[in-house]
């Protein structure tokens, strides 16, 4: 006898294989695995603030007024990332538990640093960071997601 469940589950699964299938053959070239390390947040920190320098047209003062900030927070995140076993290359086994703590952890500190810079930073430059940041976010996230 066929349940409901079975039934939502076939559903699900034919939806899951049909967007797959739709997704290798509207975008062929994502399909194919890149070489190198995993998309995420740049993986020194020259590399972000080269990265805010030129995003945010910082003035030099101005690139000079956050590095210690920017320094500060890379460390910060990365501490975090390392204790909940976050590495370039492997996969965390966490639990929505620890995820959850992870992110409140990140944010907490992407707070602590937005308003450090907000202190250096035009209203405009505050906003394009905010974007960038949405846009670490969403590649940690996907990241995370293809781990699993």
């Amino acid at each position: 006898m066929t349940t409901q469940r079975d039934t939502d589950m076939t559903i699900k699964n034919w939806i899951k294989g049909s967007l797959a299938a739709l997704m290798l053959v509207a975008a062929p070239d994502a399909a194919v695995a890149q070489p190198g390390p995993p998309p995420g947040p740049p993986q020194s920190f020259a590399e972000q603030l080269d990265d805010m320098k030129s995003r945010l047209g910082l003035t030099e003062d101005q690139a000079d007024a956050i590095a210690p900030i920017l320094e500060e927070s890379f460390e910060k995140r990365k501490a975090v990332m390392t204790e909940y076993g976050v590495t370039p290359g492997q996969r965390p086994d966490l639990s929505m538990r620890q995820m959850r703590a992870m992110g409140k952890k990140m944010k907490a500190i992407r707070k602590d640093t937005n308003e450090q810079l907000a202190q250096h930073l035009s209203p405009d430059q505050m906003d394009t960071l905010e974007d960038i940041q949405k846009e670490q976010r969403e590649r940690m996230r996907d990241a995370m997601r293809q781990r699993r």
